[in-house]
């Protein structure tokens, strides 16, 4: 039987059965994803289905991003980690690809970024850039706290006797997340979400979405939006100021975030992506986690490369430069405008 793919054309209850039921799916796959993209973001969306033997058989999210600065992408998914094809079988996920392609010409953009946790046999080309990390969870806190490098027990320590402490909730800490979180962006000299695509987090993934936040005395000097997914637990966004890391405090906070997800009985810690061999790399595999390999597929149009979106290209160094001087107000109020089109 020939297979049908539809765009946007289908019920919630139908895409979720659909992703329940494939063991390769994402965090990212379920539907409440687009809900918080449009909410957020107001992007354009084209969430794919196939169809074998009138039976859902896979599904592709994708979301349109276009920009001057940035490119015209197609994407599974933008501002997140993973997504790409779910299917149940090879023969549905070439038919998603294709329909994919069909709908990148249409509606004219210049690529199709396809975000995995492994490589697939898609017939596209493959960039390495980036990895994550995934530390092994020991539910015995003793044995965790024992694996650790020693050096970074010492620093952890550090902290405690610099009295940190952790506070952990869910919708009302993201003022104090984001307080930390627009700070560190700006220093980074890249631009902020808006405080609202936060929020659109913890309500529509209430049960999942928890913020971990330390504090030095009244003051909030580092914070963690965490995920969880089956038997993970995902940090995707960490921040700490810089001025207090002297403490130790991101240390500390990392350590909070390992004993939260040990303590939850989740089998993995996920640190979140980044590119090799930068600081951030260097951070996390101090605590000796697995470095897993991502793969980002792509389809370019003809006569087209594959995009350079990323802070180590130099084209962008002027704007991180100017971006990093910049005062902070200003940053809050024009970065999630730009930041939507960033993938």
């Amino acid at each position: 039987m020939p297979i049908d793919v539809s765009i946007n054309k289908f019920s919630d209850t139908e895409w979720e059965g659909l992703i329940e039921n494939i063991p390769q799916h994402s965090l990212y796959h379920h539907i409440g994803w687009r809900k918080v993209i449009i909410k957020s973001f107001d992007q354009p969306t084209y969430y794919l289905t196939a169809h074998e033997n009138n039976l859902i058989a896979g599904a592709l999210p994708l979301v349109h991003l276009k920009s001057i600065i940035f490119g015209n992408f197609l994407i599974s998914l933008p501002y997140f980690n993973y997504a790409g094809v779910s299917a149940k079988n090879k023969e549905a996920e070439k038919a998603l690809v294709k329909k994919a392609i069909e709908l990148a010409d249409s509606v004219g953009t210049d690529y199709i970024e396809l975000r995995y946790t492994e490589n697939r046999d898609l017939g596209l080309p493959v960039k390495l850039n980036k990895v994550t990390f995934f530390l092994k969870l020991n539910y015995s806190l003793e044995e965790t706290w024992k694996a650790l490098d020693p050096k970074v027990r010492n620093q952890v320590r550090k902290a405690e006797k610099s009295n940190c402490q952790i506070e952990i909730g869910g919708i009302e800490k993201v003022d104090d997340f984001y307080n930390v979180f627009c700070v560190n962006m700006r220093d980074l000299g890249t631009p902020v979400y808006s405080k609202t695509f936060f929020k659109n987090i913890c309500e529509e993934f209430p049960d999942i979405a928890k913020i971990l936040v330390v504090k030095m005395g009244n003051k909030t000097v580092a914070a963690g939006f965490t995920l969880a997914h089956n038997n993970v637990l995902e940090l995707p966004w960490a921040s700490s100021l810089r001025k207090y890391n002297k403490y130790c405090v991101n240390m500390f906070l990392y350590w909070e975030i390992i004993k939260h997800a040990s303590t939850n009985k989740f089998e993995w810690f996920d640190f979140g992506r980044c590119s090799k061999d930068v600081s951030t790399y260097h951070f996390k595999k101090q605590w000796g986690a697995e470095e897993r390999q991502l793969y980002w597929h792509y389809w370019t149009k003809e006569g087209t490369e594959k995009p350079e979106v990323n802070p180590h290209n130099p084209k962008y160094k002027i704007f991180i430069t100017i971006w990093r001087r910049l005062p902070l107000w200003i940053t809050k109020t024009i970065g999630p405008r730009i930041v939507r089109n960033i993938p």
